[in-house]
């Protein structure tokens, strides 16, 4: 056994599901199947019986899910503890982001922590919040920027603010002109649809903002002017910024006005938390705390 055999039955247990386990451990359903199968081939015990849909413990499973806990609690209390040392000791940090928002940390907040800590080394890496939120749980990341993730008891949230799907524009674009405000809504609200007759950014459907905006025009049976194909939100925020067209997005809360967000009445402005996320043990250091700061000062 290794720890990672551990993981995988604790998970299966605790999302009592083949293939929510395998979505939660970034693997395939079937490679998730083929483990299990070989685990209980070499306990000689089954560890789970099917009921319906889900996957229950045997009093085998139980047994082996309350000791694979401890392991790995000690495993990574040790793993922790030693790479925490490691990395202060190296003036290191590893911190992730959504694509959406690598052009203004890199950009804005990044220029001014190396004022300050000229001799520290960062790894940033970008992926969607539901992953970097895995990866500071199983420290492979300390810090990371995350916009609507699932909240974990093994970690603790620094709120910066929220985040909601809205149209982005240029700006001095003039549909800023025609949007008025309202208290019921995030941003000014466009009453008109003049917005749809107007250059428009696609975002990939991959993404949270491109899911949002397909649903939307889909409910309307309407067919926005696109002239631009994004696969990514970092790539989107370009083309409004330098005045290409529009776009719907989750938007990106920025002191920087380069890009300007407009409510649409008729669509689902659910308001997403956007936070700082780190593991409850991970180690505060006078550097990191300065990193947290000015994150903190650069975001609305």
């Amino acid at each position: 056994m290794n720890i990672k055999d551990y993981e995988y039955v604790v998970e299966i247990a605790d999302q009592g599901s083949i293939s929510k386990a395998a979505n939660r451990l970034y693997i395939t359903q079937s490679a998730l199947t083929r483990f299990l199968q070989r685990i209980e081939s070499e306990v000689g015990i089954p560890l789970f019986y099917r009921h319906g849909n889900k996957f229950l413990l045997t009093s085998a499973g139980q047994l082996y899910v309350e000791k694979g806990r401890s392991i790995i609690r000690t495993n990574y209390e040790l793993d922790s503890e030693l790479k925490q040392i490691a990395l202060n000791n190296s003036n290191y940090i590893r911190l992730g982001c959504g694509l959406g928002r690598m052009d203004q940390l890199v950009g804005e907040v990044l220029p001014v922590f190396y004022g300050l800590h000229p001799n520290f080394r960062i790894k940033l890496r970008t992926f969607g919040s539901p992953e970097m939120s895995y990866m500071v749980e199983t420290n492979q990341l300390d810090l990371a920027l995350l916009s609507g993730a699932r909240k974990s008891s093994n970690l603790s949230y620094i709120p910066i603010g929220k985040t909601c799907a809205a149209l982005a524009v240029p700006e001095n674009s003039p549909l800023l002109n025609e949007a008025i405000q309202d208290p019921d809504f995030p941003y000014p609200v466009l009453q008109s649809e003049r917005w749809l007759q107007e250059p428009y950014i696609r975002v990939n459907e991959g993404t949270s903002s491109g899911r949002i905006v397909s649903a939307y025009f889909k409910s309307k049976g309407v067919s926005p002017k696109v002239v631009l194909d994004a696969d990514h939100i970092r790539i989107a925020i370009k083309a409004v910024e330098s005045g290409i067209g529009n776009s719907i997005l989750l938007s990106v809360p920025l002191k920087s006005n380069t890009v300007r967000y407009c409510s649409i009445p008729d669509l689902n402005f659910e308001t997403y938390n956007f936070d700082i996320a780190k593991r409850i043990d991970y180690f505060v250091t006078p550097a990191v705390d300065d990193l947290i700061r000015i994150i903190l000062e650069y975001f609305v």
